[in-house]
C-alpha cells in the first residue's frame, strides 16, 4: 500500500492542470477507504466519484472532459496498477492518468526505497494522447 500512496502523491504533486478532484483506481477498482485516508490531506476519492462527461468541442469532434459526480468540477483519475518489485529496494508500477478526451497517459512509475520511504524516481510515458 506504500508504494501506491508515493505514486498517488507524486501524481497529484506534478499533476499541472487544473484539477479539484483526484479520482484514485488500484488495479480497475476503487481503493479502500484506509488507503484514501493515507493521502490526507490532498482532495482524493476513489474513482467511481468521477465521471467522463461531454465537453463543449468543436463540431463533429467527440470531446469530454472528466468532473467530480458531486460538485461538477474538473477532476482527474489516476490508476495504478501491477507493482514489480527488485531485492535491491526498487520497484516498478504500471500507472496512469485520464482527465479527457485528448489528455489520458500510460506509463511506468520507478521507484527507489529510501530508508522507509519510498521515492518516484521517474515516469516513463508508453503512451500519451
Amino acid at each position: 500500500m506504500e508504494i501506491y500512496a508515493a505514486v498517488a502523491r507524486y501524481q497529484i504533486r506534478v499533476w499541472d492542470l487544473k484539477a479539484d478532484t483526484y479520482c484514485i483506481q488500484v488495479n480497475g477498482k476503487d481503493p479502500s477507504h484506509e488507503f484514501l485516508k493515507l493521502l490526507a490531506p490532498l482532495a482524493v476519492k476513489p474513482a467511481s466519484a468521477c465521471v467522463s462527461k461531454p465537453a463543449s468541442g468543436q463540431a463533429g469532434r467527440v470531446v469530454s472532459r472528466v468532473v467530480d459526480k458531486k460538485t461538477g468540477k474538473p477532476a482527474v483519475i489516476f490508476d495504478l496498477d501491477r507493482i514489480e518489485r527488485s531485492p535491491e529496494g526498487k520497484a516498478d508500477v504500471e500507472g496512469g492518468y485520464d482527465c479527457a478526451s485528448q489528455c489520458s497517459g500510460r506509463g511506468k512509475y520507478r521507484l527507489d526505497l529510501q530508508g522507509t520511504e519510498w521515492i518516484v524516481k521517474s515516469f516513463d510515458i508508453t503512451f500519451q494522447s
